[in-house]
């Protein structure tokens, strides 16, 4: 057997466990980015165990600019405050 077909056969079996999920998506992250506001993360993220985690990605991609109508919110105000560059209106946090 030569050293090419031996190095075909490693990357076609690597590719195979990749692809039949055999190894754990490595993009998925797993690390809370904090703990749930009265049961509530931001979108895009979930409530497990009162920490906040991305949800899997859907390969969609929003932007944002400055002429864009929001109007959904990231989350809850906390204390009538939101993080810099958003504004609290109806105890929600609103991109200013």
């Amino acid at each position: 057997m030569s050293m090419s077909s031996i190095t075909i056969t490693f990357i076609s079996i690597l590719i195979c466990i990749i692809y039949g999920g055999l190894i754990p998506n490595m993009s998925n992250n797993n690390t809370s980015i904090g703990p749930c506001l009265d049961g509530m993360c931001m979108e895009g993220y979930e409530c497990k165990d009162d920490q906040c985690y991305q949800l899997p990605s859907t390969n969609t991609i929003t932007i944002i600019t400055k002429n864009t109508i929001m109007n959904k919110t990231i989350g809850p105000c906390i204390n009538g405050d939101c993080p810099s560059g958003f504004i609290c209106k109806d105890d929600s946090c609103y991109l200013q």
